[in-house]
């Protein structure tokens, strides 16, 4: 959500006939779930393909993988500004997946190892280099950075369970472990920060956790979703579950919905 709580920000890739994925930004009005605004990712000679993974709470700025022609599988991630329509910055080639931007969009997050251990990477996009890097202790699924404090939120798939970092220190500050006879995917993204120093996971329900410590607060009166985002003021809550539920935007203390988006394919 941008931080007026007046639109939502979505992010993807298209593809129109048999041509390539073109990444794009999307603004919604968060009431009424109308298109408000659409950027999408130039044509090029150079590109086979490009995927928008995540955008700046404003949704001025983009964080794109760009697949390019040649050797198969090479790719780069670079920052795009939104509104003017041009390339801000292309990140150094350890960064293998770039999942979220910090609060104040200065700084992107993302990690450079989808198998075993690897670390999490902090990039100031003004300075142009990393300034911060967080081990990781196994195979982890998509991390999720809290924009309101120094911790992150990791998946790990093996074990199963999902544990909370603090990123300046590298510690480990609590785990919850999730029910190993349901199965999610590596890129499991059914955990959310919100204000006030909670974090939302979605175990068998929705619960709500005190961020700093692991204590439960809460179980949420909502069914549980594949992924889910809060607005910055704490008020709206975003569930994607499946093709047949898709979106909700719902009141986050109630539970009411305020509007439904339909999914046409979930990754």
């Amino acid at each position: 959500f941008t931080p007026d709580q007046n639109f939502l920000t979505v992010c993807g890739a298209s593809r129109k006939d048999l041509s390539i994925f073109r990444a794009f930004v999307a603004s919604y009005d968060a009431r009424s779930g109308e298109l408000a605004r659409w950027w999408q990712f130039p044509l090029d000679d150079q590109v086979r393909s490009s995927f928008c993974y995540c955008a700046n709470r404003e949704g001025t700025r983009a964080a794109v993988m760009v697949g390019l022609k040649g050797p198969p599988g090479k790719t780069v991630w670079q920052i795009w500004d939104v509104e003017a329509g041009r390339l801000v910055a292309t990140l150094p080639k350890e960064f293998l997946y770039v999942f979220t931007f910090t609060q104040d969009g200065k700084r992107v997050w993302g990690w450079d190892n989808l198998q075993r251990g690897g670390r999490l990477l902090g990039y100031d996009i003004d300075a142009g280099r990393v300034v911060q890097s967080t081990p990781l202790e196994s195979r982890a699924g998509k991390p999720t950075l809290d924009p309101f404090g120094p911790r992150a939120a990791v998946w790990y798939p093996d074990e199963p369970s999902i544990a909370v970092y603090d990123i300046d220190s590298g510690k480990e500050l609590w785990r919850v472990k999730r029910d190993p006879t349901i199965t999610e995917p590596d890129n499991f993204r059914g955990i959310a920060f919100a204000p006030q120093g909670r974090l939302l996971i979605s175990l068998d329900r929705l619960r709500e956790y005190d961020a700093a410590t692991g204590r439960l607060i809460r179980v949420l009166p909502v069914q549980p979703a594949r992924a889910i985002s809060v607005d910055p003021r704490g008020e709206l809550l975003t569930l994607t579950s499946d093709r047949q539920n898709g979106t909700r935007v719902v009141n986050y203390r109630t539970g009411e919905v305020a509007f439904e988006h339909p999914v046409v394919n979930y990754h």
